[in-house]
């Protein structure tokens, strides 16, 4: 799609949700806009609730802070060496 398609598309998108035709749209256009546009799939949500990510959300770090950080013992052993 190139940009004269894209504005063409946004024109038309906007024409539908301006139910009062003001050249504005309301809180209440702009919710129903997005509703409609943002639709979830036939036969609702996928399971977890239609959250980006995985279902349950993201996985827990790991004992000892975020992935990739040194757990406790390895701290202590790094301090003594100093």
């Amino acid at each position: 799609m190139n940009e004269k398609g894209l504005v063409t598309a946004a024109e038309k998108l906007f024409a539908e949700a301006d139910k009062n035709k003001d050249g504005r749209l309301d809180e209440k256009e702009l919710i129903e806009a997005l509703n409609k546009f943002l639709a979830p799939p036939p036969g609702g949500p996928p399971p977890g609730g239609g959250r980006f990510g995985p279902p349950g959300g993201p996985p827990a770090a790991p004992p000892g802070g975020q992935p990739g950080a040194p757990k406790p013992a390895e701290k202590e052993r790094s301090q003594e060496g100093r």
